[in-house]
């Protein structure tokens, strides 16, 4: 994979996915809303290039960029909180959004689409999450995330793409919505409030952004195992090259000839266990559980040692799950691809950036 395109680029998992692909020698063109105060996430990296393509206009983008492009991440998606969630009329535009990303995947040269899916999609279920689990999802947000893989993988095999959907359990990280349980605690305990949670006896499975995006990527590179895994030869164009004409920069070379061999290695690995990524849906999460009221207890310890704690102060919401955990083990196979990032490490690293967002 020497080229993808990402989405939705701006939150947790899309900016770690920008920096995992860029640092891993990948070029990476992000499809931005310009007005979003959010762009300012997005890292700086010499590899990374920026084209105004908001989700209404995914139906009209042209590839302006002057070569073809191998992966298509899709991660954006409108009301993925909050009472947006159960906006039948909205979710349903993101159905249409997700077909249109599909349609431009294959304008841009595109061999592999990659979705975001999401747990939502199951519904509640008591075991652990895998691809075949039955979906009985229970929201807009879920039936639209099971409606948008089944009809983005058909609609990219008729466009002769291939198809991988990753459904994404609770990924936490830098630059996380205000709202996440994560990101909300660390801010109020910080400024000396007592956050209010519920009894938090859930059974959760977290994963970090990090992780999560380096499991994106050597999806990618699986799913285009078969002849674009390795790169081209030195003294090849780049899309950067070709846009501003001053050549591949010394770094960037760099970069690439580090992660090669690696690189080259997964996608073989990819093609020889027989399996690859074509059509398959993968459960991404740690693969662990622990219960909502130790995960809470190691943030307080960590963004406010010895401030005061709200558990039980909320009512379970209606339909609540108190189980989530996902089976990895399809992902393992296919891609070698384990967690890595503890919880706690993950914390410091989410802290640390809410301080220097908020010193900018």
């Amino acid at each position: 994979m020497k080229r993808a395109i990402v989405t939705g680029a701006t939150g947790a998992i899309g900016t770690a996915l920008v920096r995992e692909l860029a640092e891993a020698g990948a070029e990476v063109l992000v499809f931005v809303r310009e007005e979003s105060a959010r762009n300012q996430n997005i890292p700086d990296h010499p590899l990374v290039w920026r084209i105004s393509c908001a989700m209404e206009n995914l139906a009209e983008i042209q590839n302006t960029t002057g070569t073809d492009w191998d992966v298509f991440y899709h991660l954006a998606w409108a009301g993925a909180s909050g009472p947006g969630r159960n906006d039948m009329y909205l979710q349903n535009q993101n159905v249409k959004y997700a077909l249109d990303a599909v349609a431009a995947a294959k304008r841009f040269g595109c061999h592999l689409f990659v979705g975001a899916g999401s747990q939502a999609e199951y519904g509640r279920v008591e075991g652990k999450l895998k691809p075949d689990t039955p979906a009985f999802p229970k929201m807009g947000y879920g039936y639209a995330k099971l409606c948008a893989g089944q009809m983005t993988r058909d609609y990219a095999h008729q466009l002769g793409l291939k198809h991988t959907w990753v459904r994404i359990l609770s990924v936490y990280g830098p630059h996380d919505g205000s709202q996440s349980m994560v990101v909300s605690a660390i801010r109020k305990l910080r400024s000396g409030q007592t956050p209010e949670f519920t009894r938090a006896e859930q059974q959760w499975d977290y994963l970090y952004s990090g992780d999560a995006a380096r499991a994106l990527r050597l999806l990618g590179e699986a799913g285009t195992a078969d002849g674009t895994a390795g790169y081209g030869a030195a003294g090849n164009k780049t899309a950067a090259n070709e846009a501003t004409g001053n050549g591949t920069s010394e770094a960037a070379e760099g970069t690439r000839r580090a992660v090669t061999e690696a690189s080259a290695e997964t996608g073989r690995a990819a093609t020889e266990n027989g399996h690859g990524c074509d059509g398959r849906v993968y459960v991404l999460g740690s693969g662990q559980t622990r219960t909502l009221a130790e995960y809470i207890c190691q943030i307080r310890d960590i963004a406010a040692p010895g401030q005061a704690l709200g558990i039980g102060k909320l009512p379970y919401a209606t339909n609540q799950v108190m189980y989530l955990c996902a089976d990895i083990s399809a992902l393992t196979r296919d891609t070698g691809w384990k967690p890595e990032t503890s919880f706690e490490d993950g914390i410091r690293a989410t802290v640390d950036s809410i301080i220097e967002d908020d010193e900018r």
